[in-house]
Formats: C-alpha cells, sequence, structure tokens
C-alpha cells in the first residue's frame, strides 16, 4: 500500500517561530511615522534590527520574498526614472492580491502580508518613502533564510 505523503508545505498561519510582537510594533510605528522615509536606515536594515528581525522570525524563503521584491524592484526603477506617479501607484496596487495569494496558499504569513500593505498604503499616500522602502525590501531578502 502507498503511503500518502505529508503535507511538506509548513503551516504558516501562525508558526511558532514568528515575532508577531515585532511586526505589530513596527506596523503601529510605520503608521505613527507616517511612512519609512521618517526611520534612520540603520534602524530598518542593520543586524538585529527590523528587517533582520523580521526576516529571521517568519517562516519565508528567498523564493517567495523575491516574486514580490522583484516586482517591487520594478516599480521603484519607474519612480526613480521620474515615471507617470498614476503609473508607479496602479503597479503599486498589483502588489496587494500577489501577498493575499501567498497567504491564501499559506507561503507566506497574514502578519507579514499586513506589513507589506501598511508599506503600500504608506506608499501609496507618499512615494517619498521609496528610498527606504526599497533598502528594507533587499534587507529582507538578504536577511531570508535559503
Amino acid at each position: 500500500m502507498i503511503k500518502e505523503r505529508e503535507n511538506v508545505q509548513p503551516n504558516v498561519k501562525n508558526p511558532p517561530n514568528v515575532k508577531n510582537d515585532t511586526i505589530k510594533n513596527f506596523i503601529k510605528e510605520i503608521n505613527e511615522k507616517k511612512g519609512l522615509k521618517q526611520f534612520d536606515l540603520g534602524e530598518l536594515i542593520k543586524p538585529n534590527k527590523y528587517a533582520h528581525e523580521i526576516s529571521t522570525g517568519l517562516n519565508l524563503t528567498k523564493v517567495q520574498l523575491r516574486k514580490i521584491f522583484t516586482e517591487f524592484k520594478t516599480i521603484y526603477e519607474m519612480y526613480k526614472k521620474g515615471k507617470d506617479q498614476n503609473q508607479i501607484k496602479a503597479r503599486l496596487y498589483r502588489l496587494y492580491p500577489i501577498l493575499q495569494y501567498q497567504v491564501n496558499r499559506k507561503l507566506i504569513n497574514n502578519d507579514f502580508k499586513e506589513l507589506m500593505w501598511v508599506i503600500l498604503d504608506n506608499l501609496d499616500k507618499d512615494l517619498e518613502n521609496f528610498d527606504n522602502a526599497k533598502e528594507f525590501m533587499e534587507a529582507l531578502v538578504a536577511y531570508s533564510k535559503e
């Protein structure tokens, strides 16, 4: 008799190693500061700071982050080239369903999705948040596990 294959995909809905408080506190701070542009870059990306703690505390791989980051980086390049803000925002809006889809498939944690939505919401309000947001995203990818 063939043994049914066990589900090898970890349940990331609430994995035990997720630092939910770190994410929730970071979301609160982003909202208080009205985006990432008010943060010191070191506070975002240095070891043992937000990007490092969040990426190592979640059950995410570089592949899962890359899909988001690749689109994010493309949008950032549009921003740096001075493209129309409406075009930039339209591309940003596409990230919302991508993130929700990854949550639905249990590829990313809902708290992480909420964090990304807050970052996207703040970019929608003020594109000047883009530089620190891009640096934060790059750091997440760099600190994520293989």
